[in-house]
């Protein structure tokens, strides 16, 4: 997967601390079937170089309210696989504003670069406030 842009755009489901084992998971769909896909999905993968959108609720804090488990899950998931970039949010987000954000840094990145991505993408948002939970992460 060297190289590239892999794009999450669902709903993230918090971990549950009461239960034994359970992950932070986000809900993939292919066909008719629905599962969850946590983060030790990922490790049979090479994410050497890649630009990782996650398009989801919470994705940045891990799906917890707790600070100390910020920036954990899947961010750091993808970050110790080898991705570039991570982008992720702090809070939920307006599904309108999450599809206007992720176009935005799809067409930033193929006319540009990084910068003109991330500028492209915040620029997108037509509530700028709306814009506000998505961060940049370079792991």
């Amino acid at each position: 997967m060297e190289g590239k842009l892999l794009v999450f755009a669902t709903h993230g489901f918090e971990p549950a601390f009461d239960q034994p084992f359970t992950l932070p998971a986000l809900l993939s769909s292919e066909g008719d079937d629905y599962s969850l896909f946590n983060t030790t999905s990922l490790f049979k993968y090479n994410f050497d170089g890649s630009i990782v959108l996650l398009s989801a609720c919470d994705t940045a804090a891990g799906f917890v309210d707790r600070p100390d488990r910020m920036f954990t899950g899947f961010v750091k998931s993808f970050g110790d696989l080898g991705a570039n970039l991570i982008t992720a949010s702090l809070w939920p987000v307006n599904s309108v504003a999450s599809k206007q954000f992720t176009l935005g840094f799809v067409d930033g990145l193929a006319g540009g670069n990084i910068v003109d991505a991330m500028i492209s993408a915040k620029d997108s948002v037509q509530v700028d406030n709306f814009a506000l939970p998505f961060v940049f992460i370079y792991p």
